[in-house]
């Protein structure tokens, strides 16, 4: 099924999906498939590339056992939307259980759509940042 989608809808759709980052996990990792193709394609800086929302959650389940990460509340500074692709500028705050940071990354990201899903997406930031985390090399 291929679902139409126009700026606007991509721009709540990410909107959406950034908000689902800080509730708990559960609705974090719940939030990837809803969102993102099976055969999407995931980079980012420092960390191994994953392909579609089970390994995506595989990262996340990865991150919670070895750094703690339990949600990430995500600082949207800008976002640019048109019908194939949305733009982010943000500052992602790595939260434990208790909502304590444990850091904060700046983060650019592009995220390209096609009915409705993300099918390819690209992050850009500072992997040096992570590098003090617990983990942070199990990770790369």
């Amino acid at each position: 099924m291929n679902i139409a989608s126009t700026a606007g809808d991509n721009e709540q759709r990410v909107r959406d999906f950034f908000a689902a980052w800080g509730r708990d996990f559960a609705q974090f990792c719940d939030s990837f498939p809803k969102i993102m193709s099976e055969d999407c394609l995931l980079v980012q800086s420092g960390i191994p590339d994953v392909r579609g929302p089970d390994q995506a959650i595989a990262l996340l389940r990865a991150a919670r056992a070895h750094q703690g990460i339990e949600t990430i509340r995500v600082e949207l500074l800008h976002l640019i939307a048109t019908d194939r692709c949305v733009l982010t500028e943000r500052i992602d705050h790595l939260l434990k259980a208790d909502k304590h940071r444990i850091a904060s990354i700046p983060v650019a990201g592009v995220m390209e759509f096609e009915g409705g899903k993300i099918v390819g997406w690209r992050e850009y930031f500072d992997s040096k940042l992570m590098d003090g985390l617990p983990g942070a090399r199990l990770l790369a």
